[in-house]
């Protein structure tokens, strides 16, 4: 996994890691980084060994820095320089977490296993064809972010091809477990051709979303449709 996520730079001040004195980590070369409390409200502790040093035993999920680009350890070793694939997975050289707005949730071409994902974030909204649907729960849609992203608010542009008792669910990719989680759950589908208000969840930090299905609308023979989804801070 390869985390290509913008310009600006891995570490330091404007890094994605930084120390986070406030809730009580230390920056040394022994201690462990987090992710500012002024960036989530959920923190997510990073095993973070800092630099890359010779005679130091590397245990499995431990993360370094050697030469300006982080590793993750995938089997345990000593004196095995990243980047040996063998011991190392390459996390990201070049890291900058930027706050969530519109525009990024038009970047990729959503895919997934909805009919017509792509629907979900082409910035259409008129006529009738316009639509992603899921016929079957578990179907979904998936968006791509060019940058690891903050996230708080989810809302829908809804389609009339709905009677209004289907549910969704928002999912977001855990870029440090490498985990699909549940953010936001039980928005119905929505009946009109407007934007919802907006649902507010955890701040979270990701690089993927997934709108998936959880009760599949009984309109027509059976299916859920969403013309739009949009995502920010």
């Amino acid at each position: 996994m390869v985390l290509d996520l913008g310009g600006g730079g891995l570490f330091g001040d404007n890094g994605l890691f930084k120390p986070s004195p406030d809730d009580g980590q230390v920056d040394t070369a022994a201690g462990n980084r987090t992710i500012p409390e002024d960036q989530t409200e959920d923190t997510h502790e990073l095993d973070w060994k800092a630099e890359w040093v010779s005679g130091t035993t590397y245990a499995i999920d431990n993360w370094c820095e050697y030469r300006g680009t982080a590793y993750k350890c995938i089997l345990g070793n000593t004196n095995q320089i990243p980047p040996n694939v063998t011991y190392w997975e390459l996390v990201s050289s070049d890291s900058l977490l930027v706050d969530g707005v519109a525009k990024h949730c038009l970047v990729n071409p959503a895919t997934g296993t909805m009919l017509n994902p792509s629907e979900l974030n082409d910035g259409i909204f008129l006529g009738t064809g316009n639509n992603a649907t899921a016929d079957t729960i578990g179907k979904y849609a998936e968006i791509a972010f060019d940058n690891a992203v903050r996230l708080k608010r989810f809302r829908q542009y809804g389609h009339t091809y709905n009677n209004g008792d289907g549910v969704w669910k928002v999912q977001y990719f855990n870029i440090y477990t490498a985990e699909w989680i549940d953010w936001i759950t039980g928005l119905s589908t929505r009946t009109t051709k407007t934007w919802s208000d907006y649902s507010t969840g955890a701040v979270i930090i990701t690089s993927r979303i997934r709108l998936v299905c959880t009760t599949v609308d009984t309109f027509g023979s059976g299916y859920s449709s969403v013309t739009e989804i949009e995502v920010i801070l």
